[in-house]
């Protein structure tokens, strides 16, 4: 009987550490398949840094930063401004299902470009699990202003989870990628606290169905603030910070390339003239959209990712 009891010990302590290293080694996938299309910059990663781009070592991604005129600074640790973003990963994979019931796999420019194919300006983008070619995963995602990606889970460590998305329901979630965001619900509003002690603050201006969140403020603890105001059905931006500085970004929709910048319109300082709220202005035009191109991948059990 002891024997018995010993050598069934001994599978379950193998069943359990191979269960072990397949959960470590699903993780281990889906990290490097993350990195492989990661956007923006990762304090884990190594880039080749130069004076405006980056390249990622890992997966050769080049990010290009212009900045949209000066930063305002609002208190000694807390300062804004606005920053044209491209990165060289530009292309989605859409998911459709043809007549075979097979799976194909369509490259279409990245969501949410906004300034031209791989170019982005924002302050901040959160989008709910599943809510479009934005964000097809299971979990929440905030898109930060250099394009990067961060999605939340239900706990800081962990096996990999479903972030809040078993009963729809919105608790407290976190980040797993270094970048140490938390978010949480107050009221009807998401909060998202950042290690620079500073919050941003989302609202839903869509439904519960076809939810629209928007960054409506980024604020410190010590009463300093930047605000966002939206005019529909443009989209433009308003900027009032807490010192009173106001700027705008204007956007157009166009039929091909969705919504995307027209001109931002900066405060700046006042000339020798005394003009009364002198600005910076920055035009954006945009050339004829691109053909499609007609590349598809098939994705079945015996043709997995075979060209077409």
């Amino acid at each position: 009987m002891g024997r018995l009891l010993g050598r069934m010990a001994m599978r379950i302590g193998i069943g359990a550490l191979v269960l072990v290293c397949m959960t470590l080694l699903s993780e281990q996938v889906l990290a490097t398949e993350t990195q492989i299309g990661a956007r923006g910059f990762a304090p884990e990663r190594v880039y080749d840094v130069g004076d405006v781009d980056a390249v990622n070592l890992f997966n050769g991604g080049l990010t290009l930063t212009v900045p949209i005129g000066q930063s305002y600074p609002l208190s000694p640790s807390f300062s804004y401004g606005l920053t044209l973003v491209y990165n060289s990963n530009v292309w989605d994979l859409q998911t459709v299902i043809n007549a075979q019931q097979e799976e194909e796999f369509f490259p279409v420019p990245n969501a949410i470009s906004n300034a031209g194919l791989g170019w982005t300006l924002t302050l901040g983008m959160l989008f709910p699990p599943e809510s479009g070619p934005e964000n097809d995963t299971m979990h929440w995602m905030y898109v930060g202003p250099d394009g990067q990606s961060h999605h939340f889970y239900d706990e800081l460590h962990g096996n990999i989870g479903c972030g809040g998305c078993d009963d729809g329901a919105i608790d407290t979630q976190y980040t797993r990628d270094n970048s140490f965001i938390r978010m949480r619900p107050v009221g009807t509003t998401l909060e998202l606290d950042f290690p620079s002690d500073t919050t941003h603050v989302f609202t839903n201006y869509g439904t519960e169905t076809t939810p629209f969140w928007l960054l409506d403020q980024i604020r410190d603890p010590h009463g300093n603030f930047l605000e966002i105001n939206y005019s529909f059905p443009s989209l433009d931006w308003e900027l009032v910070d807490s010192l009173g500085r106001r700027h705008w970004v204007r956007f157009a929709l166009e039929p091909e390339l969705g919504v995307i910048v027209t001109s931002v319109e900066l405060a700046a300082f006042e000339d020798t003239l005394g003009a009364t709220n002198p600005s910076s202005d920055y035009t954006f035009e945009y050339g004829a959209a691109p053909a499609p191109i007609p590349r598809c991948y098939r994705n079945t059990e015996n043709e997995r990712g075979s060209a077409i």
